[in-house]
């Protein structure tokens, strides 16, 4: 369920599963949930195989910044490929 986003009466939107965007807020750090969804301009759909594969293993994107939450990287492969494309741009993750 934390990759459904929430619409802003505060319900699920189930519709747009892995497609980001829900904000998480912890004493250390905030997180924005990415969209992983194969959608290529704003989820993992321009994703390169080796891309993935260094997210996983390093927990870095293509674009050289940190991924925030690498366990939940390690879906990437299976929803590039399985999911239907939702576009949601990802806002950055902001470490306190």
């Amino acid at each position: 369920m934390r990759q459904l986003p929430l619409a802003t009466n505060g319900e699920l939107i189930k519709d747009k599963a892995l497609s980001g965007g829900r904000v998480f807020s912890t004493p250390a750090f905030v997180v924005t949930t990415s969209n992983i969804t194969p959608d290529v301009e704003t989820g993992i759909g321009s994703w390169s195989d080796a891309e993935i594969k260094r997210a996983l293993i390093e927990g870095v994107r293509p674009d050289h910044h940190r991924l925030p939450g690498v366990p939940l990287a390690a879906t990437l492969t299976s929803t590039r490929r399985c999911c239907p494309k939702t576009s949601t741009p990802s806002s950055p993750t902001c470490v306190r």
